[in-house]
């Protein structure tokens, strides 16, 4: 089983930073393990989304749990169904609903 492998050290712009890679990973259903500071977006976007293990760097305890949890025979095990799920959450079709959404609020004011 493949896995993508994300590690960020730095807190700074940490907050806006979500890798290309892991779009194109999640399209073809493959976990990933994010490891970065409590601020960064791809740990807080995999955690949110559930598309694989995460940990905060500054959590060593964290970032050891992680690393066991993230065995490839257990993650053989799990089924993933990533592409599946994010497709619906993330559809274009969703994403003009809730433009829609907030244009009528706006509005309805």
């Amino acid at each position: 089983m493949d896995l993508l492998l994300v590690y960020h050290y730095l807190s700074d712009g940490a907050q806006e930073a979500i890798p290309g890679k892991l779009y194109e990973h999640i399209a073809v259903n493959i976990p990933s393990l994010v490891i970065g500071p409590s601020n960064y977006a791809a740990r807080i976007f995999s955690e949110e989304n559930e598309i694989g293990y995460t940990a905060a760097i500054e959590r060593e305890d964290q970032v050891q749990e992680v690393l066991k949890l993230a065995n490839l025979d257990k993650m053989q095990e799990r089924e993933w169904d990533i592409s599946k799920r994010l497709s619906k959450k993330y559809s274009r079709a969703k994403q003009y609903e809730t433009i829609l959404n907030l244009i009528n609020q706006y509005y309805a004011k």
